[in-house]
């Protein structure tokens, strides 16, 4: 029999007839057990002990263990995943680089592009008919929230600037404006690179790991229900 372990929505571990264990909570020890008794389940490098999910886990256990979802799969699905698990390639220092240092590598990456694109910031069209640049530097974010305060509290107009341009007066409604396109990108950009990291962490091949680039779509499956709204994929 043949199983993949999940841990908070991950593939961790795949198991060929793996060994179950049944902790009992009045002696405080592991007993070797079946699939039907088993509450937990020896990892596939014998280091490891997993508790099942279904199975409440190892109550009064003086130690820490993960607590998985145990799924069945086929021989062939084990084979796959086993040597996704295990593969490596050379990244572009002619480095041995394993599957989680590839994601390591490419989630640090994608954070920082998440980052550099919020602070870019957004071109906007305004009550001047014109198209005005903004970017989104951290004390950007905080001015903008700040005057979009004010524009709620009634005053008609309020002093800023877009990038490149003098300070000026501008109504209350583009500073509204400006503050929605402002939380929509941040909120954007956060929820898919959030999304992107559950992608990345379910993909077991080197290469492709290294070849994501910041933008790319995600499967459907990795995306989160709030950047499946914005998606409008529902």
């Amino acid at each position: 029999m043949f199983f993949k372990i999940i841990y908070e929505k991950l593939i961790i571990d795949v198991l060929a007839n793996p060994k179950w264990v049944l902790w009992l909570k009045r002696t405080q020890r592991f007993l070797a057990s079946e699939i039907t008794t088993a509450n937990g389940v020896i990892s596939s490098n014998g280091l490891e002990v997993y508790a099942i999910d279904t199975k409440g886990g190892f109550e009064n256990h003086p130690e820490k263990y993960k607590t998985v979802k145990v799924v069945e799969i086929t021989e062939a699905e084990y084979n796959l995943i086993r040597s996704q698990i295990t593969d490596k390639a050379l990244d572009g220092d002619a480095n041995e680089i394993t599957v989680q240092a590839a994601r390591d590598k490419k989630i640090a990456e994608m954070k920082a592009a998440c980052e550099e694109t919020i602070i870019k910031g957004f071109d906007i069209e305004l009550s001047d008919g014109l198209i005005h640049h903004f970017s989104l530097e951290v004390v950007d974010q905080l001015k903008i929230s700040k005057l979009n305060d004010r524009a709620m509290a009634g005053i008609e107009l309020l002093p800023y600037h877009a990038d490149g341009e003098i300070c000026k007066y501008y109504p209350k409604e583009d500073i509204v404006a400006i503050n929605r396109m402002m939380e929509y990108m941040v909120e954007y950009h956060t929820t898919y690179f959030n999304s992107l990291k559950l992608y990345l962490n379910n993909i077991f091949n080197v290469a492709s790991i290294l070849a994501i680039k910041y933008g790319d779509a995600i499967p459907f499956e990795y995306q989160s229900d709030v950047l499946k709204v914005m998606l409008g994929e529902v």
